[in-house]
Formats: structure tokens, sequence, C-alpha cells
């Protein structure tokens, strides 16, 4: 379980992979309940029973959720009990009231008729990123080999400027969680289209681990995960991901984190408390530590995305992405 005031640790998602394994992929998970042990706390703090409960993917939950849980605990509010699982299952839970806060790493889709009874609150700014394994020579990489390579047209490391050998790109099994979905969509230009691949992960934490170990893997995860990985990130065209590049845009696949309600939750007061917590000063600074942009703080992000979408378009029909200011 999380530790360190709420730090969300890389053993902590082994801890719960390791918890659900047999099953295929996140729509088969054995949900993980674990309940926020804030070890800031003094040991004077009063015990506050948990109230709250939450699901997330493991994107929201390590840059979100596991932080803001323990700190708003310790400000003596409710504890929040935190159950792994994937994009989609997170939605349609906050969205049945099974729980009453849901992290999600994509946004809902219209067509889903229980999605669309969630009410999205975008709480942070990530990004996706490429890595490689640290001994890849490999250092940068253009949305227009992201885009060949997920419409397996590149499958050699040659054609990237490396040596000759296959590149073995792994994705995600289910085609809507977050990363992948926000890959097609910003890459590819819709995010139903099935993404290249030679094998796939069941989840993120899998995914990551892949390119660590792989000399010839390549992968697309997110800034805040990738920073804490024994992995290299490419930088996208000739750009590097980090915290200021993402919230002003220079670095151009950013995308929101959000947390999924019900706005007829039985607790949506407390709910609403803690929306309000996850933009304060204090929750902001501890965003900012997990390499993430807190949502307001990226607000100038939303008035880009017409610019960057005239950009992606342009790459996606042929043309050479204009040089970025």
């Amino acid at each position: 379980m999380p530790e360190r005031g709420g730090t969300f640790t890389e053993q902590d998602t082994r801890t719960m992979r390791q918890s659900s394994a047999g099953s295929p992929g996140h729509a088969g998970l054995r949900m993980v309940r674990a309940v926020i042990v804030a070890c800031a706390l003094s040991a004077a703090a009063p015990t506050v029973a948990q109230s709250l409960l939450y699901a997330g993917d493991l994107v929201s939950t390590r840059a979100v959720m596991a932080d803001l849980a323990g700190l708003y605990q310790a400000r003596g509010k409710p504890a929040i009990g935190i159950e792994m699982t994937g994009s989609t299952d997170a939605i349609r839970q906050a969205a049945s009231g099974d729980v009453e806060m849901g992290g999600t790493s994509r946004r809902a889709r219209a067509a889903d008729r229980q999605e669309r009874r969630a009410t999205l609150y975008p709480v942070a700014w990530d990004a996706l990123v490429a890595i490689v394994n640290p001994g890849n020579p490999i250092g940068n990489i253009t949305l227009a080999q992201l885009r060949d390579l997920y419409l397996g047209k590149i499958t050699n490391w040659s054609e990237l400027g490396g040596s000759d050998q296959p590149i073995e790109l792994v994705v995600h099994a289910d085609a809507l969680e977050g990363i992948d979905y926000n890959l097609a969509e910003l890459i590819l230009g819709d995010p139903g289209v099935a993404l290249a691949r030679t094998r796939t992960a069941a989840g993120t934490e899998e995914l990551e681990a892949a390119v660590e170990d792989g000399a010839s893997t390549l992968a697309v995860t997110t800034y805040s995960g990738a920073r804490s990985r024994r992995v290299k990130l490419l930088a996208l065209e000739g750009r590097s991901a980090s915290v200021p590049a993402i919230q002003s845009g220079d670095y151009l696949l950013y995308f929101p984190l959000y947390l999924a309600v019900r706005e007829d939750s039985r607790k949506r007061r407390e709910v609403r408390e803690f929306l309000r917590f996850a933009g304060s000063p204090e929750a902001k600074r501890a965003l900012r530590r997990n390499g993430v942009v807190p949502f307001t703080d990226g607000l100038s992000l939303t008035s880009r995305q017409l610019e960057r979408a005239d950009l992606l378009n342009g790459l996606r029909a042929g043309d050479e992405p204009a040089p970025q200011s």
C-alpha cells in the first residue's frame, strides 16, 4: 500500500499487479481495494473513517490521487479508498455510483451510454512520451516517424537511425486504455484505429517494464510515469518533455487527466470539497512533483489545441510539421 505520506511507488504497482495475476488485462482484474495510509500524519492526528471511494487507472492514480489522498487526510479530512482498475472501468464505476470518483487518463466516449452518465473534471495535464531502453542510441523521434510506427510502416531500427534489427513495439492489450486511446487520437486522428504492435501488455506497469528489459523495445507511456522508470525518454521533434514544456505547449503530446464523478452522488458535497482541494496550492505542488501540470496552471493549452490540431492534421495529410515558436 502507498507509504511515505501517500507516495505511490513502483513497488505498489507491482504488488497490485501481482494481486490480480491470472486475469487477462484490466477487464478481468480482480479489484484491489487499498486504503491510503497517510504516514505523513502525526501520531496525535485523529483517525478518520473512510468515506470516499476512488477507482482509477495507473496513470491517474500515481500522478494525482495517491499523493493527494494522503495530503487530504493529513488535513483531517476523510480517508479515500483506492481501487486500481482500467480507464474504462474507472469512468463506469463513477457513473454507476459504485465509487465516488474515477481517475481516468482519457475523456469519456459520447457514444457509450454508461460513460455519458459521468461528469469529468480535468485536474492535471500529462503528456505522451516515446520510451526506449537506456542502451538504445536513438534520442529523438519525429511526429511523422511516430505515426508511421503505429501504422506499421516503420518496423526496423535502421529506419530511425539505429542498427538493423526489428523494433519490438509494445502497446496495451486494451485499446481503450488512456495512453493508447490518446495516442491513436493525437497521432492517427481516430481513437478507434488499431495501433500496430509486435506484442501487448496487460497494463501500463507491464508495458514500461518491457522497455526496461528489452534492448529493441519501444513503447509510449506518460511523462509522469516514465520519469521513475529505467528507460530513456525520446525527445519529440527535438523537444524533451518536462513540466514547463508541457505547460507551455511546446511539447505537443499533452492531454488532461480527469476525475469522473456522478453529479447526483449521495456524497457530492464531499466530492466537491475534494475537487476544491485538488486545486489548492498544496495539491498543485504535489502534482508538479509528480511530473504533471495542475490543470488551471495550463489553461492556455486549451486555446492552443486548435493550433496543435492543425499541425497534427497536416502531419496526417503528409505535410512536414511547421516549426514551433
